[in-house]
């Protein structure tokens, strides 16, 4: 068992994801969030880029500091993706400004 922690310790921040009922999101590993509005959520976890998407998604906690990040609002899709964030951030935030 002690080796298991070691070797968590060394792989980074651990990456967790809850879902609730489909209305509470719960978030650990969370770096960066690229964009957000109450239909999609883009981000940057220690796990690859995720996307949210739902119905009247409102952020209720976000501290980057402790990779943590809680959402409140009907989830319909987690999606994580291969491609950078980047890329995909671009026609996310092309998407915002209509």
């Amino acid at each position: 068992m002690p080796e298991e922690k070691q070797k968590a310790r060394e792989m980074g921040p651990v990456h967790r994801l809850v879902l609730a009922e489909r209305k509470r999101l719960s978030l650990e590993g969370v770096q960066n969030v690229a964009g957000f509005t109450t239909e999609e959520i883009a981000l940057e976890t220690t796990a690859g880029a995720l996307f949210v998407r739902g119905r009247d998604l409102h952020l209720q906690l976000l501290n980057l500091d402790e990779g943590r990040m809680e959402v409140d609002g009907l989830v319909t899709s987690l999606v994580y993706a291969e491609e950078d964030l980047a890329k995909r951030g671009r026609s996310f935030l092309r998407r915002l400004l209509r």
